[in-house]
């Protein structure tokens, strides 16, 4: 099954959500439509941009277990000899190129507060250039030293 949707918006530039209702029929040999009863409830979501715009685009974490803006990563045993690769993917969905930064104050606060133990690493390079449709996925390493939930924030800007 195919489904294609096509529409115009009037709104020139931001955030929208599009309920749309979709209701399943079956086309019988005869001819004609069956409704069959039921019904999909999807709500798109986009981000209408100028053109030549950049939009760097951060994946949305599970809701049921974090706030809006929030990531996490997967639960890791302490004392690994060798942590889980954790990934996490930053996309430019505009359509100019885009330079990022990630700013690693908190987790070089949280590394020094565990007495210079690297709790929190990013094996990749904190700066960054993607081109419009480009991706980039960056590995990092959580390796707690004691059992309890550790939190920073990791601000990401376009420059």
């Amino acid at each position: 099954v195919d489904l294609v949707l096509s529409y115009k918006h009037v709104i020139p530039t931001g955030e929208f959500r599009l309920p749309v209702i979709l209701n399943v029929c079956e086309l019988p040999p005869a001819g004609g439509i069956v409704n069959t009863g039921k019904q999909i409830v999807l709500c798109l979501m986009g981000q209408t941009l100028q053109p030549f715009e950049p939009y760097l685009h951060i994946p949305v974490a599970d809701p049921r277990y974090y706030k809006h803006c929030e990531w996490g990563f997967e639960r890791t045993p302490i004392g690994l000899m060798t942590p889980p690769i954790q990934y996490y993917t930053l996309a430019n969905h505009g359509t100019s190129q885009l330079q990022y930064h990630l700013d690693l104050t908190e987790v070089e606060a949280l590394n020094a507060a565990s007495f210079g133990f690297d709790v929190v690493t990013c094996l990749d390079n904190t700066d960054g250039e993607l081109d419009p449709g480009d991706e980039v996925t960056l590995r990092w390493v959580f390796n707690p030293l004691e059992a309890k939930m550790h939190t920073w924030t990791v601000p990401i800007s376009v420059v």
